[in-house]
C-alpha cells in the first residue's frame, strides 16, 4: 500500500492547561484534497502550524512521505514539498506579481540571495515563474505591483508562488478568506484544476468550496477529531451537523 504524502499521529499542543490540539491523526493520500473544518477556537491555526514546522507539538509526529519531520524547521519541510499558502496575505506589494514569484522559485533552488536584475536573467527561472501566474489566471499580469493586484489576485499570487515550488503537497490555510463571492468561486475552480497534480491539505470556513473541492473531511471540534470521512458522511452526520454545519448545509 502506498504510504500516505502526510500522517499526523496523535498531535497534541497544549497552552497551559488548555488542549488546542487534542491527540489528533489524520492522513493526506498523494493524490487526495483533504479538508479540515470546524468552529473557531476549534485547534485548526495551531494544526497548521504544526504541520508547517511553525508550531512545536507538545507530543505526536507529523510525517512527510513516510519520513518522521516532526523535528524539523519549516525551511526543511519546504525542501521536502510542503508549500504553505497563508491566511494573510504575504505577496510583497512593492514588488512585480512575476518578482514575487521570481523570489519563490529561488527560494525554492536553494540560491543564496541576489539582486532581482541578474535573477531575471536566468532563463529557467523566469520561465518557471511565468508558468506558475499562467496556471493560476495571472500571465498578463506579471509587471503589475501587487499591491495593486485586487484581493482575489493576490490570492492566486499566492497559490502561484507555491506552485513555483512544485510541492508535492500544498498546505492552504484559508485561501478564500476577504473574497467575495465571484473571487471564491473562482479560486475553487482553480484549485479544483490541480486534483489530481498534487495532494492538498485545505483549512476553511466556506463550506460550499469545502464540499467542492474535498475527497475527505476532518471535522475538529474542541481540539479533537469529531469525525474524518467523505462530504457525504460528513453531510450526514447528526452531531457534526449540530455542532457545526447547521441545518443550512450545503
Amino acid at each position: 500500500m502506498t504510504a500516505p504524502i502526510l500522517r499526523l499521529d496523535d498531535l497534541c499542543k497544549h497552552y497551559g492547561a488548555l488542549p488546542v490540539t487534542d491527540h489528533v491523526s489524520l492522513e493526506v493520500g498523494r493524490h487526495e484534497i483533504h479538508a479540515v473544518i470546524g468552529p473557531n477556537g476549534a485547534g485548526k491555526s495551531t494544526l497548521v502550524g504544526e504541520i508547517a514546522g511553525s508550531i512545536v507539538p507538545d507530543h505526536g509526529r507529523v510525517l512527510i512521505d513516510g519520513e518522521d519531520v516532526t523535528g524539523e524547521s519549516v525551511a526543511a519541510r519546504a525542501r521536502r514539498g510542503l508549500a504553505r499558502v497563508f491566511q494573510t496575505s504575504r505577496v510583497i506589494k512593492d514588488f512585480s506579481t512575476l518578482d514575487n514569484a521570481l523570489l519563490a522559485a529561488i527560494a525554492t533552488d536553494g540560491t543564496a540571495f541576489r539582486f532581482l536584475t541578474p535573477v531575471a536573467g536566468e532563463t529557467a527561472t523566469r520561465e518557471r515563474a511565468r508558468a506558475a501566474l499562467d496556471r493560476v489566471g495571472l500571465a498578463d499580469r506579471g509587471d503589475v505591483l501587487a499591491g495593486r493586484l485586487a484581493h482575489g489576485e493576490k490570492r492566486a499570487l499566492e497559490l502561484a508562488m507555491g506552485l513555483v515550488q512544485a510541492p508535492r503537497l500544498l498546505l492552504l490555510d484559508e485561501p478564500m478568506a476577504g473574497t467575495g463571492r465571484e473571487e471564491t468561486e473562482r479560486l475553487t475552480e482553480l484549485l479544483a484544476s490541480l486534483a489530481g497534480e498534487v495532494a492538498m491539505l485545505i483549512v476553511e470556513h466556506d463550506m460550499a468550496t469545502v464540499f467542492r473541492l474535498a475527497d475527505r473531511i476532518t471535522v475538529l471540534i474542541g481540539g479533537a477529531v469529531a469525525i474524518c470521512g467523505t462530504p457525504a458522511e460528513i453531510r450526514a452526520d447528526p452531531t457534526v451537523r449540530s455542532a457545526y454545519l447547521g441545518e443550512g448545509a450545503p
